[in-house]
């Protein structure tokens, strides 16, 4: 399958000040749609700095479409590493419950952080069904390999519960 799971809602644009020529959620949402279906991309994930309300719309939209779409959210612990957390559809109702399970509770925050360190998230994370991406993984912001050094970072590198990572930037 060809994937994009790191898909942000239209909220997320404008809480970061990100320039878009679109007006209004709607029309984001059939934009992704097309971009994705046009590229060949079958299954995304829709994820935001802990927040899943405001996906709501595009994972309706790209599964009305037949796209397969993952609702998640992307967190970020307290020694700074970011995830993507992928659930099955089953789960849509309860993904409020487990942000709250990593010490998010003030949605006004624009992007917060976690009272989890990496290796309780991925803990979290497989008991709630989770599937966990190590998010732009060489970046200085956020990036597994770029936050955490020495014992801690090959214990979150080699951890079961990690499943994949995202390279930021071009392939090349």
């Amino acid at each position: 399958y060809r994937c994009a799971l790191q898909v942000n809602p239209f909220a997320y644009l404008h809480r970061h000040n990100k320039q878009t020529a679109f007006q209004n959620e709607a029309d984001y949402n059939a934009a992704i749609v097309a971009a994705c279906k046009e590229a060949g991309i079958e299954v995304i994930g829709v994820t935001d700095h802990y927040r899943v309300h405001q996906s709501a719309g595009l994972v309706q939209a790209a599964r009305t479409a037949g796209l397969f779409a993952f609702s998640g959210f992307e967190a970020v612990t307290k020694d700074g590493v970011h995830f993507l957390c992928l659930f099955d559809p089953d789960k849509d109702n309860v993904l409020e419950r487990f942000i709250g399970e990593c010490g998010v509770h003030d949605t006004n925050v624009t992007s917060p952080t976690g009272t989890l360190d990496s290796l309780e998230l991925l803990a979290c994370a497989r008991n709630w069904g989770a599937t966990c991406i190590a998010a732009h993984v060489a970046a200085d912001q956020g990036g597994l390999l770029k936050k955490l050094s020495r014992q801690t970072c090959i214990n979150v590198w080699t951890s079961p519960e990690l499943l994949a990572c995202a390279l930021a930037g071009p392939v090349d």
